[in-house]
């Protein structure tokens, strides 16, 4: 932004000049007149220039609403420049302060370009920042997956979808089995450990590119699949057990295995997010009752 001093330095002289301009003379001679005419049309030069320096000013108040060529290429300071070497062919009483115009036009425009590519980078921050504010708001911190909200947001699309065309869709409900008992034997970290393991695991079990899932809470998780009826929703459920039963994990040097429980519900006329998630859960809790590292299918 232009201080108050650069101003109180910009606009006497500024104003001094037109002053000057007001008072030429017109003179009797035919050769006095033509120089009278020659100096009106450079005063008139003269405040368009002084238009577009306090225009240049308001601009680079607001702090970069528009952009700013390089001073070298701007066409006004080209034009600016022209207007002054004819002044200066011509002798024109005015050229020095038109001069001085034209050097402080330039020095604005050389900050504007500044405040201009400040702004710009800025903005690109503030950017780059919202998109880290609004990854932060929908992934899970520890795994990386999405989280309870996101992966809701993201079942009520499908759901809609799936009411629109009539189509099949299935959610898992997981919960890892005696995770309490893992972190009272391995510590916390180890059980840290074995969540962010998890995405790793359900990724690699087949999953298709439509398909998507979530951290729920503590050690829950879901996993909706979209066209994939209760059969093929188990079928997909059982490569995950058996991909997590089987996939050694490690902390400290010392290694483990979990397993999983998980419940099985498919989409029916009148469902919504929740009941669809609901069956999945007690469907969950059934095969946990059951004896855990199990797949129970909603009937």
């Amino acid at each position: 932004m232009i201080t108050l001093q650069e101003q109180q330095e910009i606009f006497p002289w500024k104003d001094a000049v037109l002053n000057r301009v007001a008072t030429i003379p017109a003179a009797p001679s035919a050769f006095s007149n033509n120089l009278a005419a020659e100096d009106t049309a450079q005063a008139e030069s003269y405040r368009m220039l002084r238009h577009k320096l306090l225009k240049a000013l308001a601009i680079s108040d607001s702090y970069g609403q528009k952009k700013s060529r390089d001073p070298v290429e701007d066409e006004s300071l080209l034009e600016m420049r022209s207007v002054l070497e004819r002044a200066v062919r011509g002798n024109n009483p005015l050229a020095p302060d038109m001069e001085k115009l034209v050097n402080h036009y330039a020095k604005l425009l050389r900050r504007f370009n500044k405040i201009v590519s400040i702004s710009d980078s800025y903005q690109t921050q503030l950017r780059e920042f919202n998109l880290r504010l609004e990854l932060m708001a929908r992934t899970d911190p520890l795994t990386g997956m999405n989280n309870r909200g996101h992966f809701y947001e993201l079942l009520t699309i499908e759901l809609n979808r799936s009411r629109r065309h009539e189509r099949v869709c299935s959610v898992l409900m997981l919960d890892l089995d005696h995770f309490k008992s893992l972190n009272d034997t391995y510590g916390h970290a180890a059980g840290d450990e074995a969540l962010r393991s998890l995405p790793r695991v359900i990724q690699a079990s087949g999953l298709r590119g439509s398909d998507f899932f979530g951290r729920i809470g503590g050690e829950e998780f879901a996993v909706a699949l979209p066209e994939t009826s209760l059969e093929n929703a188990t079928e997909v459920a059982e490569r995950i057990r058996m991909n997590l039963e089987h996939t050694a994990m490690a902390h400290n040097g010392k290694e483990f295995f979990v397993t999983a429980s998980i419940g099985v519900s498919e989409f029916k006329f009148g469902d919504t997010e929740d009941t669809l998630m609901q069956r999945a859960d007690q469907a969950m809790y059934r095969a946990k009752k059951s004896g855990r590292n199990k797949i129970c299918p909603c009937d």
